[in-house]
């Protein structure tokens, strides 16, 4: 615990770097949460570029990455426009996230900003094995359909308001391109699990949905996964409730449609209205990882901060691993005595 003195449009930040747990307060309220250390995997992994324009917005739960890269070119997440992020960016190990991460507006991600310790994985499913032989092209038209089992297609389109129910654990293996458009809907029975595989791209366009809310259960439950360099596409009005994975290609959420899950990609664009809401247990089932990383808060985002008036800091470390933990902690504050808690932190 230690005071110090704002000072005003003088770039002023603290940065802690940590795989442990370690959480910051200013003046009583918490301004980094790294409790129980960093998340085992963020929300949305991209391995180049991340966009989200317009007024698209991304909601994670407190605690929980939001968005990171394993880029550290310069630009590389853009939160632009009237777009909103609410948790924290990291772009990639080594990287400047101050010059990495560009914003229209200061208020514009509302979590801290930093650096990871480690890439991510990307590349983090392959083709099914033990597929049946392919059985042709599957074009579902203003029907209603039950699928189960092992299926292998040449090109899957569902469309005119078709409804398809899944049962049981179904993998879907498909050669081509997906296509799911005007109002058709894709349902889970109860403890059915939906992974659907495409050499091409994914599209799901016109009202389509996927294991949509309020009726959708687990987000794990569902994996919509492009195993070439195609795209996965949601747009207008589309609604989808799982994980979605374009380890080559880009993911695109645009015209207000919404997403209940996770994303990880070669590169990730949001816009035109479309919501991005974190939940489920990706990271765990699927290329989960633990992280070490720093988190990085600036001090002139803090409202409550008056200029030239004193204020306290304090830093809680705890380390629960079974492993050596360390905690590093940077600043450009005058009168914050960071070596004393540096001495604290590795004597503890």
């Amino acid at each position: 615990e230690t005071p110090f003195v704002f000072e005003r449009n003088r770039g002023l930040f603290l940065d802690v770097a940590t795989n442990g747990d370690a959480w910051v307060y200013v003046d009583d309220k918490l301004v980094i949460d790294n409790g129980a250390g960093m998340a085992s995997r963020p929300a949305i992994v991209v391995q180049d570029s991340f966009l989200i324009d317009n007024s698209a917005a991304i909601t994670v739960p407190t605690g929980t990455l939001s968005i990171s890269t394993n880029s550290t070119s310069s630009g590389t997440i853009q939160v632009l426009n009237s777009a909103s992020v609410t948790g924290d960016v990291m772009v990639g190990p080594g990287g400047d996230s101050t010059t990495g991460i560009v914003t229209s507006r200061p208020d514009s991600i509302t979590g801290v900003t930093g650096t990871l310790g480690a890439p991510i994985p990307v590349a983090i499913v392959s083709a099914p094995a033990g597929m049946p032989a392919f059985s042709g092209s599957m074009l579902i038209s203003n029907t209603t359909r039950t699928l189960t089992g092992d299926l292998h297609y040449s090109s899957l389109t569902i469309r005119v308001n078709s409804t398809v129910t899944i049962q049981g654990t179904t993998r879907i293996l498909v050669d081509g391109g997906v296509n799911i458009d005007g109002g058709s809907r894709i349902l889970l029975s109860p403890g059915a699990r939906l992974e659907l595989y495409g050499q091409g791209s994914i599209a799901l366009t016109n009202s389509a949905s996927v294991n949509p809310a309020p009726t959708s259960g687990n987000p794990d439950n569902v994996l919509l996964a492009v195993l070439g360099n195609g795209s996965i596409s949601l747009g207008n009005t589309v609604s989808v409730c799982g994980n979605l994975v374009a380890r080559l290609g880009e993911i695109d959420l645009g015209q207000s449609s919404s997403l209940i899950g996770s994303i990880t990609a070669r590169a990730a664009i949001m816009h035109n209205s479309s919501q991005f809401t974190a939940s489920g247990a990706f990271g765990q089932s699927l290329g989960g990882v633990t992280l070490s990383g720093s988190q990085r808060i600036d001090l002139d985002r803090l409202a409550w901060l008056t200029e030239n008036r004193t204020h306290r800091l304090r830093l809680f470390f705890a380390n629960r691993l079974d492993q050596a933990s360390r905690l590093r902690v940077r600043s450009n504050v005058d009168l914050l005595n960071v070596a004393a808690l540096l001495h604290w932190a590795e004597n503890d």
